[in-house]
């Protein structure tokens, strides 16, 4: 069964090359169930949280939060504030 991933892009994605201590909001919007269930596990919708640092690949940003540590999210759940 291929997963079904949510690509509109409202234009308040997340800045990729945020610095560390950047705070950023929480979405819960876009990416694949996978990441997002992952994340509405260690996240709540709305929250802000605190960019440690974030790992640029090819197709997609991992953010590491100061918040969460030993975790990484897809870039795509986060908003700026």
């Amino acid at each position: 069964m291929k997963e079904k991933f949510e690509f509109d892009n409202d234009g308040e994605s997340m800045n990729i090359y945020a610095k560390a201590f950047t705070r950023i909001k929480y979405t819960g919007k876009h990416g694949s169930e996978f990441d997002k269930k992952h994340a509405n596990k260690h996240l709540k919708i709305g929250e802000m949280y605190t960019i440690d640092y974030t790992d640029i690949c090819a197709w997609y940003t991992d953010v590491y939060l100061k918040e969460v540590p030993n975790e990484y999210f897809n870039s795509v759940h986060f908003e700026n504030i």
